[in-house]
């Protein structure tokens, strides 16, 4: 895990949900080394949101999950239990 909460749950939220790093960073537009483990930069605040967009989930919901520490298999879904693609 690297210093970023947030980071660190979008790359495991990633993991647990099958979706790779590579078609992340292709569709949100992020480079794939900052969502992937031994990350060296953390997400910034755009690119965290796009993350959220295109994967239909809350921002408040992730924050949430952080500040309650809930692992990422026990987080918020969207409507239909799957993450957005």
């Amino acid at each position: 895990m690297g210093d970023s909460k947030v980071t660190d749950f979008m790359i495991g939220y990633l993991r647990e949900n099958g979706i790779s790093a590579e078609w992340a960073a292709a569709v949100c537009g992020i480079p794939q080394e900052k969502i992937m483990d031994g990350y060296t930069e953390p997400l910034a605040t755009e690119e965290f949101l796009t993350l959220c967009v295109r994967l239909l989930i809350s921002p408040e919901e992730v924050a949430d999950a952080i500040r309650s520490g809930q692992d990422v298999a026990s987080a918020p879904r969207t409507a239909s239990g799957e993450p957005g693609l």
